[in-house]
């Protein structure tokens, strides 16, 4: 499986929340994917848009 990273922070622009949240969605990572997989069977690209949707939504509910 591949890990995330945020693209629109540079090298040095990571906040400790955004590396605390990539260490935890990656330790994660399979469990995301699994569920991506689950809902959009039928389609790679169905399932790659769920994929970053719940990226999304957890980076948004994340704690500040």
């Amino acid at each position: 499986m591949n890990s995330v990273a945020v693209t629109d922070a540079g090298p040095g622009d990571q906040t400790a929340r955004q590396r605390t949240f990539l260490e935890l969605l990656n330790a994660h990572l399979g469990i995301v994917h699994r569920v991506s997989r689950a809902y959009a069977a039928g389609s790679t690209a169905d399932q790659q848009d769920l994929f970053q949707e719940i990226v999304y939504q957890l980076w948004r509910s994340y704690p500040t």
